[in-house]
């Protein structure tokens, strides 16, 4: 397979803006226009409830699971090649090329990358993840501090022999990603102005 293809159907399948969609769906609201602007699961479930929320989460999980499943069951690739599926599938998820490149975080997403790759981090992140949810009510909070905590069993798990030293630094750069994504929260959360999810 082309180098160039993979990275842009990828893209293209990362941009598919499910939660915004789901939203307009709903009751005809631009996720960018109401509640925290962000077109991510959050959003969509201070604008539509818990049951479009589990919608809008599965899609995003799946297009970071399903794309790697799929291609990874038809084609032979190198784990390089599946690396960049990975990135870029992120990449498109945080800047769709259909909503003028405003995306969501890339947790839901990236859930679904860490699933294919490596459920048993997965796990350990996803526990992390709700403990600090159920804490504290902010989605941002806990995936920052999760995805911290990915880079963390990155490590553990590569130093235990469950993980190569490609699979760490692989893990370490979606965790960094995500975080990178999350630049905004992190601003708010400083400043003590991030919302909790029932605060609307």
């Amino acid at each position: 397979m082309n180098l160039t293809f993979v990275f842009l159907l990828s893209y293209l399948i990362g941009s598919i803006p499910f939660c915004y969609i789901l939203a307009y769906l709903c009751n005809g609201v631009d996720l960018r226009k109401t509640g925290s602007g962000n077109v991510g699961a959050t959003n969509l479930y201070r604008v539509c409830g818990f049951r479009f929320f589990v919608y809008g989460f599965i899609l995003d999980f799946l297009k970071g699971y399903a794309l790697l499943f799929i291609i990874s069951h038809f084609f032979k690739l190198s784990d390089g090649y599946l690396y960049i599926i990975a990135f870029s599938v992120l990449i498109g998820h945080a800047f769709p090329i259909f909503l003028n490149f405003q995306g969501g975080k890339g947790v839901s997403t990236g859930a679904g990358v860490v699933f294919f790759f490596y459920p048993f981090v997965f796990l350990a992140v996803f526990f992390m993840f709700a403990v600090l949810f159920l804490l504290f009510k902010r989605v941002s909070l806990a995936s920052i501090v999760s995805s911290l905590f990915l880079v963390f069993f990155a490590v553990y798990f590569h130093f235990q022999r469950y993980l190569t030293l490609k699979d760490m630094w692989f893990l370490i750069f979606i965790g960094c990603l995500i975080v990178l994504f999350h630049k905004k929260n992190i601003i708010r959360l400083l400043k003590g102005e991030e919302e909790r999810i029932d605060e609307r």
